[in-house]
């Protein structure tokens, strides 16, 4: 019998914010729009907004605006991410981020903190 691993997954947060997803950074037809299901310090879940195709392990961009938060007026969150899963039915998708900096997990960090002082009520 083979031996089982169990992984770890971060905790998860509910968000629904909507954010900009770019399959390339540069192009501005490459830009979707999509509601920030949940996320955690790793990763992300999004629904698309209008139809879309995204490949499994393809990169991407989400592009989160900080005000809604309360983070940093004005400013967004750009970090990058690779697609591990995509429901073309539901338009959903989900992934985890790649080479973030310090400073774009510390803004992750303060994202979920503002979510979750939302939830209770703080």
């Amino acid at each position: 019998m083979m031996d089982e691993q169990l992984v770890a997954r971060a905790p998860r947060f509910p968000s629904h914010a909507l954010i900009d997803l770019r399959t390339n950074r540069w192009n501005p037809f490459s830009k979707r729009s999509a509601v920030l299901l949940d996320m955690s310090v790793s990763g992300f879940k999004i629904q698309l907004v209008d139809k879309a195709v995204l490949k499994m392990n393809s990169m991407c961009y989400l592009d989160v605006p900080l005000e809604p938060f309360g983070i940093l007026s004005g400013q967004r969150l750009v970090v990058r991410a690779q697609v591990k899963w995509f429901d073309p039915e539901g338009l959903r998708a989900g992934g985890v981020f790649v080479g973030t900096s310090d400073n774009e997990r510390l803004l992750i960090e303060r994202v979920i903190a503002a979510v979750i002082s939302r939830e209770s009520g703080l």
